[in-house]
């Protein structure tokens, strides 16, 4: 299985991924820090997701986890930055 960011996970903007590879069903979870924003079943991968990225959460990681009907799991995480571009952030993942 394959996790990727199709966008920046910027604050106060809508962060897009892609989890590709695996076994159908596979479970989809998302968390902000330690809170769940997302839980489902998506049983036709690739699975094409979207969240919201409140503001006020820099700093803070976007943790995609993706567990296939075999029992594999993948997880990335993802830094939030802010949406400002002049604050020089920038990106970063780490598996």
């Amino acid at each position: 299985m394959e996790i990727e960011g199709l966008s920046n996970a910027y604050a106060g903007t809508h962060f897009h991924f892609r989890v590709s590879g695996g076994a159908r069903p596979t479970r989809i979870d998302v968390y902000i820090d330690q809170i769940m924003v997302l839980s489902k079943d998506c049983d036709d991968p690739p699975c094409h997701e979207m969240i919201f990225i409140p503001n006020g959460v820099r700093g803070s990681q976007v943790r995609v986890t993706a567990r296939d009907a075999h029992g594999n799991v993948e997880q990335k995480s993802f830094s939030v930055v802010d949406s400002d571009a002049s604050s020089g952030g920038v990106m970063s993942a780490s598996g």
